[in-house]
C-alpha cells in the first residue's frame, strides 16, 4: 500500500502502526513500526492500523509537549529526540497520541511546533598568516606580490557577498523511512556510500548580473552546502577546505572545460562531499590530507542520469562515491550495505544513497545506519555541512 507523505523531509507527522512485536525479556514494552521507523511502546497502549504522531530522529521538541508526555529522559541535550538500543531492538522515533481529525502522512511539525535539528554551518578554515610589508626587502618581487595580494583580499572582505541564486543548493532528499514506498523491484537504481564529510559544490553558472561591456555571461563558481565561497564576478578571498579542494583537482578549469563541451549550456554544477582529517570528529577515514569525491551533477536545473554522470566525472578525472550495487531495486540489498564499518575500524559508516539511475529527484533517498546514529552520539560526532 502506497503511504504518501504531506511533506517527505518531515521529522513529525501522522504515522500509522504497521507492525507490533514482543521483545522477549520485556514484560511492559514492545516494539513497534511507522513507515519504515522503528520504535518502543508501552505494551497495550497501541494496536496495529492506529494513527499516532510520530517524531523521528532529530526532531527537536518544543518544552511544552516533552513536560506534558515527562520525556526529557530518553531525549538528547536540547530535547532532540535520539536513536536508541534496547535488548537488541532499535528505537529511532518517539510515538505519541493525536486527535482523530488527522490524515496519515500529514505533516505535524507546524502543529506541535517540532523543528529538525540543523547544525550550524562548519566554517572550517585554514590558518593564514598576516603579510607584513618588509623594507628590507622592498626590491624582492614575491614580498610585494604577497602584500598587495594579502591588501586586495583583505578590501574584499569589507564588502557583502551577494550570492548567485542560479548556483542551487543540493536538493534535500528524503529518508529511506519516511518513504518506504518510493522504489519498487522494478526500479533501476544505484547504491552509494554515504560519506561523513563536509558538502561542496562548484560550478559554471550564468552570472546574476551581467554588465553591459560583460563579454562572458557565465562564470565559476564554489561553495559549501548552504554558503557560497567565491566567484569570478566577486573573488576569491576565502582559504578554506573548499577553496583547497578546488585547487587540488583543478576544478575551475576542468570545469570550465567540460562546460564548452556541454550542448545543453546554461547552468552545471557539481555536488560532492569533502572529506578526511579535520573534518568530521572522528571519521578521518585512514586519510593523510583531504579528498573529494562528487555524488550527483546538475544540469540547468535537473540532474543528469547515472551514466552521464560517471562520463562527465571520468572525463575530467574527478573521483565518484563508492559505488556498492547498481541493478534492480532490492530493500535486503540496501539494507546490507548500511551496515557496514570503516575499514580496519570499529566506525560505523553513516549510510547509503539510493537514487534511480536516470537522474529522477523524486526517486532518491538516504539510508542512515541506526548504529552510526548511535555512535554519533556517543562519541558527540556532529552532522555539519
Amino acid at each position: 500500500i502506497q503511504r504518501l507523505m504531506e511533506n517527505n523531509d518531515s521529522i513529525c507527522y501522522c504515522g500509522r502502526i504497521t507492525e507490533i512485536k514482543e521483545i522477549p525479556g520485556c514484560d511492559n514494552i514492545m516494539s513497534a513500526k511507522i513507515n519504515d521507523w522503528n520504535t518502543i511502546v508501552r505494551k497495550g497502549g497501541y494496536k496495529v492500523g492506529d494513527l499516532v504522531g510520530v517524531a523521528v530522529t532529530d526532531a527537536v521538541l518544543p518544552e511544552e509537549m516533552v513536560t506534558r508526555l515527562d520525556i526529557k529522559s530518553y531525549l538528547r541535550k536540547g530535547n532532540r529526540v535520539r536513536t536508541v538500543r534496547l535488548k537488541g531492538v532499535y528505537s529511532e522515533c518517539l510515538v505519541f497520541d493525536i486527535d482523530s481529525n488527522y490524515k496519515e502522512g500529514q505533516d505535524l511539525m507546524t502543529d506541535f511546533n517540532v523543528v529538525k535539528y540543523e547544525e550550524p554551518v562548519k566554517m572550517i578554515n585554514i590558518s593564514v598568516p598576516k603579510v607584513y610589508f618588509k623594507w628590507d626587502k622592498i626590491h624582492e618581487f614575491k614580498m610585494w606580490k604577497r602584500w598587495i595580494n594579502y591588501k586586495i583580499n583583505s578590501f574584499r572582505k569589507k564588502y557583502s557577498y551577494k550570492e548567485n541564486p542560479n548556483f542551487n543548493v543540493y536538493y534535500k532528499f528524503p529518508n529511506f523511512k519516511n518513504v518506504p514506498d518510493i522504489f519498487t523491484e522494478d526500479d533501476q537504481v544505484v547504491i552509494t556510500r554515504k560519506i561523513h564529510g563536509t558538502n561542496a559544490r562548484y560550478g559554471v553558472v550564468t552570472r546574476s548580473k551581467l554588465k553591459f561591456w560583460s563579454r562572458q555571461k557565465n562564470e565559476f563558481v564554489y561553495g559549501s552546502h548552504r554558503v557560497e565561497k567565491g566567484s569570478d564576478s566577486q573573488g576569491f578571498y576565502s582559504t578554506d577546505v573548499w577553496k583547497e579542494i578546488m585547487e587540488k583537482y583543478d576544478l575551475k578549469t576542468k570545469l570550465w572545460d567540460i562546460f564548452g563541451h556541454v550542448e545543453d549550456g546554461g547552468n552545471f554544477i557539481l555536488y560532492g562531499e569533502i572529506y578526511g582529517p579535520g573534518i568530521q570528529k572522528n571519521y578521518d577515514y585512514n586519510l593523510k590530507e583531504i579528498e573529494f569525491k562528487a555524488f550527483d551533477i546538475e544540469l540547468n536545473g535537473e540532474f543528469i542520469d547515472d551514466f552521464r554522470f560517471q562520463r562527465f566525472c571520468d572525463a575530467i578525472n574527478i573521483p565518484r562515491v563508492d559505488y556498492l550495487y547498481q541493478g534492480k531495486w532490492s530493500k535486503q540489498q540496501q539494507e546490507s550495505y548500511s551496515k557496514d564499518f570503516i575499514e580496519g575500524t570499529k566506525i560505523p559508516h553513516e549510510g547509503v544513497v539510493v537514487k534511480s539511475i536516470d537522474g529522477n529527484k523524486r526517486k532518491r533517498a538516504k539510508v542512515v545506519s541506526s548504529e552510526y546514529l548511535i555512535y554519533a552520539e556517543a562519541h558527540n560526532v556532529t552532522d555539519s555541512h
